[in-house]
């Protein structure tokens, strides 16, 4: 069986090598008999596109970001919210046992996907061209954003947020179209963000859900049983790996950039930023019954509750 696995990011970062890892684990417990080609760096299609190539079958499988498809993974992108997860492994922990609500369920099988695993991103941070340490200090200032919510979070404290996806923010950032990056230190790095950002701001934004691993439904219920256990199994030892490594690998690279002349910055008025912006989960509530989809998303929300208070 030779599978394509269509990736929107470059295959040096850690959650790409997970994804890599993931891959190789199944070819080797299946003896060589299911292979996967990985497809790195968006060459089959943008990561605005991977929700579209994955769910009509053009590809078997795939990675991308329901903070690009608000319209049809609208309980999914839960969990990229911002200030709402303290660290991967929360993050990681909501992302898999949302998985398992009847909302959940119902809006994958819409989008004609099947998840198998998530990996995760570290705590953001921001990445400036000058130092920002108050909240009186965003106002005016572009911001990179994306999806819903993230514009809002900007909004509250005076900012502007400007809309790129990840591989565009240096450029934009090198070009002044925006003042600050607004990402995990280990893309920071991969992406070479200290290039052009001279501050690190240590505000914590929290963590989130990287890409979640999805294989076409139709294809998934091709399988026989022993093929789905295979995956399955392969998909919760990259789950473990994940929230060991991501936050490793974060502390690696931040070291690795403030050696480089990244300055570190202390932003001085934390609780009064966090005053500032929204509660996003109730934020996220509200917009989806808006939207008919309040009963879905309580039920999503009750479940992100317990998990949270573990």
């Amino acid at each position: 069986m030779n599978l394509k696995f269509a990736m929107p990011l470059a295959e040096t970062v850690v959650q790409s090598q997970n994804v890599k890892q993931w891959a190789e684990d199944i070819a080797e417990a299946s003896g060589g008999n299911i292979q996967i080609q990985i497809f790195w760096s968006g060459s089959l299609g943008a990561a605005t596109e991977m929700l579209d190539l994955v769910s009509s079958g053009a590809v078997e499988m795939g990675s991308l970001s329901p903070a690009y498809f608000p319209s049809q993974m609208p309980l999914t992108g839960v969990t990229q919210l911002p200030n709402v997860y303290p660290d991967p492994a929360a993050v990681s922990a909501v992302a898999h046992a949302i998985g398992e609500t009847e909302a959940l369920k119902a809006e994958n099988a819409k989008n004609n996907l099947v998840p198998l695993f998530w990996t995760t991103l570290p705590n953001y941070h921001i990445y400036c061209d000058s130092a920002i340490e108050t909240v009186a200090d965003f106002n005016g200032t572009k911001q990179r954003a994306y999806g819903e919510y993230v514009p809002r979070m900007w909004e509250a404290v005076g900012a502007v947020g400007v809309v790129t996806t990840s591989t565009e923010q240096y450029e934009g950032l090198q070009r002044g179209l925006m003042d600050c990056i607004y990402g995990p230190a280990d893309f920071a790095l991969s992406y070479h963000f200290d290039e052009v950002a001279d501050y690190y701001i240590d505000l914590n934004f929290g963590a989130i859900t990287q890409l979640p691993v999805y294989v076409n439904a139709s294809v998934w219920e091709s399988w026989p049983e022993n093929v789905k256990t295979l995956f399955q199994e392969a998909s919760a030892r990259a789950i473990e790996r994940d929230i060991t490594e991501v936050p490793a690998k974060a502390e690696e690279a931040l070291a690795t950039m403030t050696s480089n002349g990244l300055q570190q910055v202390a932003f001085k008025e934390e609780e009064a930023f966090r005053a500032a912006v929204p509660n996003f989960l109730d934020v996220w509530v509200d917009e989806l019954s808006k939207r008919g989809l309040g009963a879905e998303a309580e039920e999503v929300r009750a479940t992100i509750d317990a998990e949270l208070s573990r």
